[in-house]
């Protein structure tokens, strides 16, 4: 991650890290990392274990910039991320603007192409976003004014902030360029009890949006959905999924 975002080609930036409260060398290695590299504006805090959601929005106000980009520590951005992101805002009206990602489980699957000129941007409304997030946090561009966690959640931080912002009509906006590189980890699976809790807090979040916003609809749309998710073997799943999707 360090790595990554140090080569960006777009050189105005400051890069803030908040530790919130690891137990292992990461702090060791990051503090190592700035000694070898005394011109790179990388900032340290330690405010201590006081949870994911406190952890951004603190980062977020120690941040100086308009702007507020997010990286998660697994994952990476191509070198051109910050630049053509930077130029579409200034040329856009946006308030969040997020990229295509590629999935990875290991760095040797990663091939770094020189990136494609954007096509035109994809706006995103709630309807959209109640019903899919395929929005990588380590993607997005967003406004520092609207960047604010809520913190009493215990996950999907990420989510609850764009359906938000969606649901008070800011413009969020998508680019088709792959500039994010997001780790999918081997024993990653939402077969399991965590995977079901996830399918399930997901549930209740768009719940909370699809009645505030009576999309009712959208509300029998994902509740099918949940028991799809949480009920259908896997391999009946993809079945369908290959059935709605042929191959030409």
């Amino acid at each position: 991650m360090l790595e990554s975002v140090k080569s960006q080609s777009h050189n105005n930036f400051e890069h803030l890290i908040v530790d919130d409260g690891s137990t292992d060398d990461t702090v060791n290695k990051l503090y190592d990392f700035q000694i070898r590299n005394t011109d790179y504006p990388l900032k340290i805090f330690q405010p201590g274990n006081i949870g994911r959601g406190r952890a951004l929005n603190y980062a977020v106000s120690k941040a100086r910039g308009n702007w507020i980009a997010v990286i998660d520590s697994d994952d990476l951005w191509h070198p051109e991320k910050l630049t053509i992101q930077s130029a579409i805002v200034q040329n856009n009206n946006v308030d969040a603007l997020f990229t295509n990602t590629q999935l990875f489980s290991s760095k040797s699957e990663i091939i770094i192409h020189e990136a494609s000129t954007p096509d035109a941007l994809v706006i995103l409304g709630l309807d959209n976003l109640l019903k899919h997030n395929r929005l990588s946090h380590s993607s997005v561009l967003i406004r520092k004014q609207l960047c604010c966690y809520d913190e009493s959640r215990h996950s999907q931080f990420d989510y609850e902030l764009w359906l938000r912002l969606a649901s008070q009509n800011r413009i969020i906006a998508k680019t088709n360029t792959k500039l994010d590189f997001h780790r999918i980890h081997k024993d990653q699976s939402f077969e399991n009890t965590s995977g079901k809790k996830y399918y399930w807090r997901s549930f209740k979040l768009k719940t909370k949006y699809t009645l505030s916003e009576r999309r009712i609809i959208i509300l029998m749309y994902n509740t099918f959905k949940l028991f799809y998710d949480l009920f259908l073997p896997r391999n009946i799943r993809l079945t369908v999924r290959k059935l709605l999707n042929p191959i030409n």
